[in-house]
């Protein structure tokens, strides 16, 4: 009974991590499509978009490759409720976008 007790937690946690970390997976935009939107989503989020040309097609015309996440950006971020300060703060990434 012990042993059933204790498969049950575990797999019960290997579940919830697992869709905890499918969650913010989904909130990163894809890596095909229209460039320029796809790099004015990412930097609306608050993100440094880094362009990586493989063509002399404008931003307009071009289509992504890839999109790839680089190091955070860290910052400080003002509590209006508790009227605290929170320094290195995760507030974005740096996104690499691959486009031709």
């Amino acid at each position: 009974m012990k042993n059933l007790t204790l498969a049950t937690a575990a797999a019960a946690t290997l579940s919830a991590a697992v869709l905890g970390l499918a969650a913010p997976a989904l909130a990163a935009p894809t890596g095909t499509g229209d460039a320029q939107a796809t790099i004015s989503e990412l930097e609306a989020d608050g993100n440094r978009v880094i362009v990586q040309r493989h063509s002399d097609a404008s931003l307009a015309d071009a289509n992504v490759v890839s999109i790839n996440r680089g190091a955070p950006i860290r910052g400080t971020v003002m509590d209006d409720f508790s009227d605290r300060t929170y320094q290195q703060t995760v507030t974005g990434y740096v996104y690499y976008v691959n486009v031709r």
